[in-house]
């Protein structure tokens, strides 16, 4: 299943990329998905109903798109997704309501560097994160990481 409100916000938009994704089939170039945010989990259910025709998919701070069914149905798409270190929203909707990721994330630590943490490397660094934003006043920085700058800066330094 899909959150109600993230597959009517495609509905809205699938016609026009119906047509972006038709002419680009006919010039046989390869399709690259990507989104930040709400538009990353939108990104993540358009690759979903586009199948073969993706040839990646990339996303950058977003929320849970679907449930365990939605996630066993997801085509084996390269998808590349970073959630960069305290971000909140790749934290909603909540796994306990059923949500799930479709793959495990490129984490993003407290120094910026890119890589693929375990558990417990994450809540020590996100721990990192907190005492960094408490010593400049901030009682939280979930938002603060969500920036897309941020994903630029951090992501931009991979080889």
């Amino acid at each position: 299943m899909i959150t109600g409100e993230l597959k009517s916000q495609v509905d809205k938009i699938w016609e026009d990329i119906m047509k972006h994704v038709d002419l680009k089939l006919h010039e046989k170039k390869s399709i690259l998905i990507c989104g930040h945010s709400l538009g990353g989990a939108m990104a993540t259910i358009a690759t979903s109903r586009l199948g073969d025709r993706v040839s990646a998919l990339y996303t950058y701070g977003s929320p849970r798109a679907g449930t365990r069914k939605f996630v066993k149905s997801f085509k084996h798409i390269p998808h590349y997704r970073f959630v960069n270190n305290n971000d909140v929203v790749p934290k909603v909707p909540f796994a306990f309501l059923g949500y799930r990721h479709t793959c495990k994330p490129q984490y993003i630590n407290y120094y910026g560097n890119v890589r693929s943490a375990t558990y417990w490397q994450r809540v020590k660094d996100q721990w990192r994160g907190r005492w960094r934003a408490l010593k400049k006043g901030m009682p939280f920085d979930g938002a603060y990481d969500h920036g897309m700058d941020h994903y630029c800066k951090y992501t931009g330094k991979m080889k």
